[in-house]
């Protein structure tokens, strides 16, 4: 898989996929990506009070999960 972020002064904006072209991050209020979402994939990601990244969770065909 072929996939790349492009990212702006406050983070994340978008993921530029080979299969599915450019794919724009959902963000949060405080403009953390909390999500993206393509045809062939599924990326959401979770934060702490602290604003720490906590989780990520990826779906392509077979579910696959992570914790940071």
């Amino acid at each position: 898989m072929d996939r790349r972020c492009v990212h702006s002064a406050g983070g994340p904006v978008e993921t530029i996929d080979a299969e599915d072209g450019r794919k724009p991050h959902e963000l949060d209020a405080k403009g953390r990506a909390t999500g993206a979402r393509a045809a062939s994939w599924t990326e959401s990601y979770a934060y702490d009070s602290g604003g720490r990244l906590v989780s990520s969770r990826q779906e392509q065909g077979d579910s696959s999960e992570g914790t940071v």
